[in-house]
C-alpha cells in the first residue's frame, strides 16, 4: 500500500487555545481501526530551526541592508552610522578597529581575529610505525615568537578604547581583556578621556562606569553625565552617580526624564536631589503622552505653559487634554482645536469645543479638508463660524476629496478646478462646473491634455471658456 493510501485518512486539527504564547497542533491518524493523537507544541525555535525558513529570514534582511546602503550612498550618507546587517565572514575581513568600535564583538570572537604576543598550544600529532604497526603521539614544538605583523599608532587604540562604551553592546569582561590585550601587545596603558565616562553613563554601562570610578577616581565627569543617564532612562546610573560623584546634575536631568517617561527618574531625583526642573518637563510629557509623569509633576508643583495642552491636542492624547483642562490653569491656543482638526480627532475636537474657550481658526477646517477628515469638516462647519479659507476646496480638488468639496463652505479659486483637471479627478471638474462660479484657466485644460486625461480636457473645452483662451 503507498503511503498515500496509508494516510489518506489523517485529520489535521488545529488546537487553538488563543494564547498567542504557546501554539499547538495535533495529528489524528486512523489507521486499522486504531486512533493515534500526537501534540505539537510550535514555539519560535521550532519554526527558526527549519533551513528553508531560516534561510529565507537571512536572505531578506541582507536584501533590505544592501538597499538601505545604495540609499546611503544615493544621499551622500555614512552607511557604517546606521544598523547594517553584515555576515561574521565579512566582518572579520575589516580592520579589527571596526570590529571593535563598530560592531562591539566580544572577546569570545575577537581574539582569534586580534594580533596576539603568545601562541596557542600546539595539537598532538600521531605517527605510525611502520616496523611494528604501533601509533605513537608527538607533540611539534611551536614555532618562534613572531613580531605583531600589524603596526598601530598608540593613539588610535587608546582612541578605540576610549569609543568603546559608546556602543550599546559593550560589556566589562571585553573591556578588560581589550585593556590587557593593549598593554601586553602594544604597550599601551589605558587612560580614560573626557569624554569616557559621559559615553558610560549614555549607554548605561553601570559595570565598566564603576571599574573606572574605582580605578580612576579623578577621572573627568559633567553634570551631563546624569542629565544623559536621566534622558536614556538608566536609572541604576543615576543612583550610582548621585551616591559616588560630586558633579550632580541640572534641570535637564529632570526635564529629560519627564519628557521620555522614565517616572522611577523623576521619582528618584525629586526625592534625592534639588534641581527640580523646567517647564519643558511638563510640556515634552503632555507631547508624549506620559500622563502618569503628568500627574507626578503637578503634584510635585512643576510649571508650565499652554504648549502641555497644545502638544496633547496635537498628538491625540485626550486623556492629558482632560487632565490638565480639570487640574491646571494653563490652558491652550488655538493651536489645540486647530491641530486636532489636522489630525482627523474628533473626540478631541468635540472636547476642546465644548469645554474650552481658545477658539480656532481656519486652519482647522482647511487642515481638516486637505487630509480627508469629513467629519471634521462637517462638524466644524455645523457648530463653528471660524469657515476655512480658499485653500480648503483648492487643496481638497487636488487630491480628489468630493465628499470634502460638496461640504466646504463656497470659497475656493481656479486652483481647485484645475488641479482637478490636472490630477484627472473628473468628478470634481464636473461638480465645480456646475455648481460652482471660480471656473479654471487654460492651465486646467492643458495638465489635464499633458496627463492624459482626455475626457477632463474635452469637458473643459466644450464647457468652460476661458479654458480655450
Amino acid at each position: 500500500m503507498s503511503l498515500i493510501h496509508k494516510f489518506k485518512n489523517i485529520n489535521f486539527e488545529d488546537d487553538d487555545d488563543g494564547d498567542d504564547q504557546d501554539q499547538s497542533s495535533s495529528v489524528v491518524c486512523h489507521t486499522a481501526g486504531l486512533t493515534t493523537t500526537t501534540t505539537t507544541t510550535i514555539t519560535f525555535i521550532t519554526i527558526f530551526r527549519n533551513i528553508f525558513i531560516r534561510k529565507n529570514i537571512f536572505n531578506a534582511i541582507s536584501s533590505i541592508s544592501e538597499i538601505d546602503r545604495q540609499l546611503m550612498v544615493i544621499l551622500n550618507e555614512d552607511s557604517s552610522a546606521t544598523h547594517m546587517f553584515e555576515k561574521g565572514s565579512v566582518i572579520v575581513q575589516l580592520p579589527f578597529f571596526d570590529i571593535i568600535e563598530r560592531y562591539c564583538m566580544r572577546w569570545e570572537f575577537i581574539k582569534h581575529y586580534l594580533p596576539l604576543d603568545h601562541h596557542l598550544p600546539p595539537l598532538p600529532q600521531q605517527q605510525t610505525n611502520d616496523n611494528d604497526d604501533t601509533t605513537t603521539t608527538t607533540i611539534t614544538p611551536p614555532p618562534p615568537p613572531t613580531t605583531t605583523s600589524i603596526i598601530i599608532e598608540p593613539e588610535r587604540l587608546l582612541k578605540c578604547l576610549n569609543r568603546y562604551p559608546k556602543h550599546p553592546n559593550a560589556t566589562l569582561d571585553t573591556f578588560l581583556c581589550l585593556i590587557e590585550w593593549s598593554r601586553k601587545v602594544y604597550g599601551v596603558d589605558f587612560e580614560p578621556k573626557k569624554p569616557f565616562m559621559m559615553s558610560c553613563c549614555e549607554n548605561g554601562h553601570l559595570d565598566i562606569l564603576s571599574w573606572t570610578h574605582r580605578h580612576y577616581p579623578n577621572v573627568y565627569c559633567s553634570k551631563n553625565a546624569m542629565n544623559s543617564a536621566a534622558k536614556r532612562g538608566h536609572l541604576s546610573v543615576v543612583e550610582f552617580l548621585h551616591f559616588n560623584r560630586t558633579e550632580g546634575a541640572n534641570t535637564d536631568a529632570m526635564d529629560w526624564a519627564s519628557i521620555n517617561g522614565h517616572i522611577k527618574i523623576i521619582q528618584f531625583l525629586h526625592e534625592y536631589r534639588k534641581e527640580g526642573c523646567t517647564k519643558n518637563a511638563m510640556v515634552g510629557a503632555s507631547k508624549n503622552g506620559h500622563l502618569q509623569v503628568i500627574k507626578l509633576l503637578d503634584q510635585m508643583g512643576a510649571l508650565s505653559t499652554t504648549e502641555a495642552m497644545d502638544w496633547a491636542a496635537r498628538n491625540s492624547h485626550l486623556s492629558i487634554v482632560k487632565y490638565l483642562h480639570y487640574n491646571r490653569t494653563e490652558g491652550c491656543t488655538t493651536l489645540a482645536l486647530d491641530y486636532a482638526s489636522r489630525s482627523g480627532d474628533l473626540d478631541m475636537v468635540s472636547f476642546l469645543h465644548h469645554n474650552r474657550s481658545e477658539g480656532a481658526t481656519t486652519d482647522a477646517m482647511d487642515w481638516a479638508a486637505e487630509n480627508n477628515h469629513i467629519e471634521i469638516v462637517k462638524f466644524l462647519h455645523l457648530n463653528r463660524t471660524e469657515g476655512c479659507s480658499i485653500d480648503a476646496i483648492d487643496k481638497a480638488s487636488r487630491y480628489g476629496f468630493i465628499d470634502i468639496v460638496k461640504v466646504c463652505p463656497k470659497r475656493c479659486s481656479t486652483n481647485a478646478m484645475n488641479s482637478a483637471a490636472m490630477n484627472g479627478n473628473f468628478e470634481i471638474v464636473k461638480f465645480l462646473h456646475y455648481n460652482r462660479s471660480e471656473g479654471c484657466t487654460p492651465l486646467g485644460r492643458l495638465w489635464a491634455h499633458e496627463n492624459e486625461f482626455h475626457e477632463v480636457a474635452e469637458f473643459l473645452y466644450d464647457n468652460r471658456s476661458e479654458s480655450r483662451v
